[in-house]
């Protein structure tokens, strides 16, 4: 009986968080956008029930797997500078930037994901090619 507690645990929590994401991104929080909330909650509700049905691999991760996402903040902050510096110099000399290679070191699905996610999110760069042992990174400036 627990196992079905934990579950609704979850999906509500899973919800709640939607819903809130939902407002934040809405930038308030009136009773107009607290209900247009609703749908927008249900469909991604809804996408979640059947990529969980339907996905081949289960997304399950250890605290371990997110250590890539612990550099991010520094990152981000690092890469919006080099990023912004690197724009201004292109209106005197266009850049076009350079694709880089980087091992990938994923066992499961879930290793895969994080690790495109760290190298998507700072502005300096995103993954252009998904292959099996490397990462194919597209970076304005190297």
């Amino acid at each position: 009986m627990t196992g079905i507690f934990t579950e609704f645990f979850t999906w509500a929590l899973g919800l709640a968080a939607l819903a809130a994401a939902y407002l934040l991104f809405a930038g308030q929080v009136s009773p107009g956008e607290a209900l247009a909330a609703g749908p927008a909650v249900a469909a991604g509700f809804g996408l979640a029930v059947l990529n969980r049905r339907h996905a081949q691999h289960a997304l399950r991760g250890t605290a371990a797997d997110f250590a890539p996402l612990t550099k991010l903040p520094g990152a981000l902050a690092v890469d919006t500078v080099r990023v912004a510096a690197a724009l201004l110099r292109s209106l005197v000399r266009p850049r076009t930037g350079v694709f880089l290679s980087r091992p990938l070191r994923a066992n499961r699905p879930a290793e895969t994901g994080l690790a495109v996610l760290a190298q998507s999110l700072a502005p300096n760069g995103f993954v252009a090619d998904l292959g099996d042992e490397a990462l194919v990174l597209h970076r304005l400036v190297p």
